[in-house]
C-alpha cells in the first residue's frame, strides 16, 4: 500500500505512461513522452527525498516503486533516442 502522500503522487505518475504513449502514438509529438518525463522525474525527486526507502518498514514496496520508475524512464529515453545512465 502506499501511504505516503508522495509514494502516491508517483504510482500515479506512472499509471500515465501508457496514455502517454498512446497520445504520442495518435499525434506523433514526442513531446507529449518530454513532458510525462520531466513530470516524472520531479515526482521521484520528491518521493526519495520525503520517503526513507532503505531500512523503512516498506522498503520493499519503495525499492519495487523505485524499480518502476528506472524502467519507465529508461524505456522514456529510449523512445526519444537519448541515451540514459544507470547511474548519477
Amino acid at each position: 500500500a502506499l501511504s505516503h502522500k508522495s509514494e502516491r503522487n508517483l504510482g500515479l505518475h506512472l499509471e500515465f505512461f501508457a496514455d502517454t504513449i498512446e497520445e504520442t502514438l495518435n499525434d506523433l509529438y514526442p513531446y507529449h513522452i518530454c513532458d510525462f518525463v520531466y513530470a516524472l522525474s520531479i515526482a521521484a525527486s520528491e518521493f526519495v527525498t520525503q520517503c526513507k526507502v532503505l531500512g523503512s518498514p516498506e522498503m520493499e514496496s519503495r525499492l519495487l516503486l523505485c524499480r518502476a520508475t528506472a524502467i519507465t524512464m529508461r524505456q522514456c529515453f529510449d523512445l526519444l533516442g537519448i541515451r540514459h545512465v544507470m547511474r548519477i
